[in-house]
């Protein structure tokens, strides 16, 4: 078992002995370091400091102080305040999270297409268009989740709620409105396959995510299997059918296994 699933777990055991109160205020102070902790890719050392926090929050309700009266009612300061010990957001780490979210989001779109036809075709300007959405949506999701925690306006908190997804359905309008019909390229034969090789790479670059080895290079496989069987034969609709729910079934299958799989 991991140091941080292990921190984890007596975390849960403190916070079952936390009066009510004083869980609800633990509660943002975990949910909002450990957003903030992806940023940094600190899960463990902020993990660490969490239960730090629990043990000390524990001993204090003993002494008959609530959470508020001993860390201040201030808690978003306080947890900037520990936020601000770890190493600053690099360069490196930003793009490695917005890389892998651009090889699936942009990829999977290549590799359904190879998969069901043998074939790769793209609009280079909608290609810059999804690169951005992949780029921005992931950490406009986190810092919005992360404001949310401290938010006290229902009004505010629901707005963001019901306007987020709008906002993004609005973008991807806009994207199919606005951008022109057409391919500006379409590889077949062999050089459908470059593309792909290329996204595999990608993913094995980034193997090390447990996400990567037991969902996506799964359902990787299984599409570029069905899309080179497109490419070097005739295939019929229901064989075609099969190689297209073989990547779906990798894919849920690799989500199981990566959920009830336990940390060691």
């Amino acid at each position: 078992m991991s140091k941080q699933m292990e921190y984890r777990k007596q975390i849960e055991v403190i916070e079952s002995q936390l009066i009510k109160e004083n869980k609800e205020y633990m509660g943002r102070i975990n949910g909002y370091m450990m957003i903030a902790s992806v940023f940094h890719r600190q899960e463990e050392a902020v993990t660490a400091q969490l239960l730090s926090i629990y043990q000390d929050v524990l001993e204090a309700q003993k002494d008959g102080l609530s959470a508020e009266e001993f860390l201040g009612k201030d808690s978003k300061q306080m947890a900037d305040d520990l936020l601000n010990y770890l190493p600053p957001i690099g360069v490196k780490e930003v793009g490695r999270l917005a890389g892998l979210v651009w090889v699936v989001y942009v990829g999977s779109q290549f590799l359904m297409e190879f998969a069901g036809s043998g074939t790769v075709q793209f609009n280079w300007l909608a290609l810059v268009c999804d690169s951005l959405l992949a780029f921005l949506l992931p950490a406009g999701i986190m810092l919005l989740l992360r404001n949310l925690i401290y938010q006290t306006s229902k009004l505010k908190i629901w707005a963001t709620y019901i306007g987020f997804p709008l906002v993004y359905v609005a973008i991807l309008a806009g994207r199919f409105i606005l951008l022109p019909d057409g391919t500006d390229i379409s590889l077949t034969g062999w050089a459908s396959l470059i593309p792909v090789l290329l996204i595999g790479l990608a993913l094995l670059f980034f193997q090390k995510e447990k996400l990567v080895r037991y969902v996506f290079l799964p359902t990787y496989l299984f599409m570029v299997v069905g899309g080179v069987a497109n490419m070097v034969m005739t295939v019929p609709v229901w064989l075609n059918l099969m190689l297209l729910i073989l990547p779906a079934m990798a894919f849920w299958i690799g989500t199981a296994v990566l959920l009830m799989k336990k940390e060691k």
